[in-house]
């Protein structure tokens, strides 16, 4: 018997896995330069056009993604509106800052306008997306994002962390839906034989979960990027900014126990990160003082922690090496060490030149992650 293999929440295979993956790491990154781009304009953070063209290219990279599924032409309309709504949210922090209150009335309305063209466009080119669905997600969206810039302009920091965690849980909540009306679309009208044995089989619940464990070093480098704007700018509540970073780590540490269980290497590792984050706060206040010799020792010490943290993640499982690992994090850790001094300087355009960095890292990351975490569950696929 030959069936179409639709998405099955007791068993998405790798490919779908990857679809899901990639689709939420998409809108991951977008609403990561969105938070940047409203960080930039209330906090004087980098010039307005330089973080501006960054979150452009993030909108061109989903059109990017958009080409291989719907086409050239199809992807290029799209990514029209997508840009809009960009150009129209840029126009209305303008109105916001200049304290227009009808152009803040004439944009809010062009943007509920925009989600609307969006979400006709979504059905148009494929049938599976349901246009009522995607009016509400992203209206959804907006509302949060407003709420995100008021904020800012109230300095309840506190409602921007809250803001930022439901924002984050929504564009999850966006990938996985846009993963599988492009999956069913891909797939339409196609048939296949019964599963092949060794093809990879997860519940959602185990893909979410190793959706999150991939998400730690975006939110690593987000929240600490947080702390040092509160630390270098007073942007945001310090304290606030190390509880997120103490959740980000134990809910890491948590999620691999779901997959490796009890395992010493786990806890040696959650004891590292959150070392590591001390080690940052120490070496932001050695930068901040002019302490030449306590930085230097600090540095050394962060190093050091990198190469425990190396030895600690590829003792948890064989398919993550040690040397690879040490790599990526001497990479991340000189990044953050320098996003640190341009904060201290002043220098904004190569700060955010350096958090650019830092994402690509993070996301490169994730995807070697997932990928020693795959094969470790299904070894003879590999």
């Amino acid at each position: 018997m030959k069936f179409k293999k639709e998405f099955d929440w007791e068993c998405i295979t790798y490919s779908q896995m990857h679809l899901i993956f990639n689709s939420r790491i998409i809108w991951r990154r977008l609403n990561i330069w969105m938070r940047a781009y409203v960080v930039s304009r209330y906090q004087g953070i980098g010039t307005e056009q330089e973080i501006f063209e960054r979150l452009y290219q993030e909108t061109q990279k989903f059109g990017d993604s958009l080409n291989i599924i719907f086409g050239r032409n199809k992807a290029e309309e799209y990514s029209q509106l997508l840009s809009k709504y960009m150009i129209t949210y840029r126009n209305l922090i303008d109105a916001h800052i200049n304290r227009n209150m009808q152009g803040i009335t004439e944009n809010i309305d062009l943007l509920y306008q925009n989600v609307r063209e969006q979400a006709a466009y979504l059905a148009k080119i494929n049938p599976y997306f349901q246009e009522d669905q995607w009016i509400n997600m992203l209206e959804t969206y907006l509302q949060y994002s407003l709420t995100r810039i008021n904020s800012f302009v109230t300095k309840d920091f506190n409602e921007d962390i809250i803001r930022y965690k439901e924002l984050t849980a929504l564009t999850d909540y966006i990938g996985l839906v846009f993963a599988q009306v492009a999956y069913n679309y891909i797939t339409s009208g196609t048939e296949r034989t019964t599963q092949d044995n060794n093809e990879l089989c997860l519940n959602y619940e185990q893909v979410n979960t190793i959706y999150q464990i991939r998400m730690l070093w975006f939110e690593l480098n987000s929240w600490i990027r947080s702390y040092m704007l509160s630390r270098y700018r007073g942007i945001g509540n310090e304290a606030q900014m190390v509880a997120r970073l103490k959740e980000v780590v134990t809910e890491y540490a948590n999620n691999l126990k779901l997959f490796f269980g009890e395992n010493p290497g786990i806890d040696q590792l959650e004891l590292l990160i959150n070392e590591y984050v001390e080690l940052i706060d120490l070496f932001i206040t050695a930068q901040m003082q002019g302490n030449t010799d306590e930085q230097n020792r600090i540095i050394k010490l962060l190093y050091q922690n990198a190469d425990q943290r190396a030895a600690a993640v590829s003792s948890i499982n064989p398919y993550w090496e040690e040397s690879e690992w040490k790599n990526r994090l001497y990479n991340n850790l000189r990044s953050i060490l320098e996003e640190s001094i341009t904060f201290l300087a002043g220098d904004y355009d190569r700060n955010l030149s350096v958090y650019s960095r830092l994402i690509d890292y993070a996301e490169s990351a994730s995807d070697y992650f997932a990928e020693g975490l795959l094969n470790y569950l299904n070894p003879i696929a590999k």
